[in-house]
């Protein structure tokens, strides 16, 4: 997903009301552009590293033990800061429309690590058309110093 490995550890049934818990590496330096999902609330609780959050403008440092809410509908990007990357859990409710999105702009994984600096993700272009198709809207660029790739490579 991006240059990040992602782990669906609980998807709910097809149409079940349940949420969805996923775990993701990130590189340092990764961020996606400012988006906000109008059917999904997302809490992010970070396991490992650093990220900043921007949560409706709001910036917010966030450390080990930390938990981010985001309401459905409000506008969010995050960074992941160095020295190390990130681990996370992610969990989102409802969990259908995450893990349906996911699924879709996914390369499953072939090993438990990060894909290697030859992986290329999916375009941008088709990430947000599905995007767009799952409820989410792009509002506004990355947090300053961050790319899609992460490691100052560009997207």
């Amino acid at each position: 997903m991006g240059g990040r490995l992602l782990v669906v550890h609980h998807a709910p049934a097809d149409g079940a009301p349940e949420p969805c818990l996923t775990e993701t590496w990130i590189n340092v330096g990764q961020g996606p552009e400012e988006f906000r999902h109008r059917q999904i609330d997302f809490i992010y609780h970070l396991l490992e590293g650093h990220m900043t959050f921007s949560v409706a403008g709001k910036i917010t440092e966030v450390y080990p033990g930390d938990t981010v809410f985001v309401p459905r509908g409000t506008p969010h990007t995050n960074r992941v800061n160095g020295p190390i990357r990130a681990r996370a859990l992610i969990m989102t409710t409802p969990g259908q429309p995450w893990v349906d999105y996911v699924r879709a702009i996914g390369t499953p994984a072939t090993a438990s690590a990060l894909p290697p600096p030859e992986f290329k993700p999916v375009p941008m272009e088709y990430i947000k058309r599905l995007a767009v198709a799952n409820g989410i809207e792009f509002t506004g660029p990355r947090l300053p110093g961050s790319s899609r790739s992460g490691g100052g490579l560009s997207d």
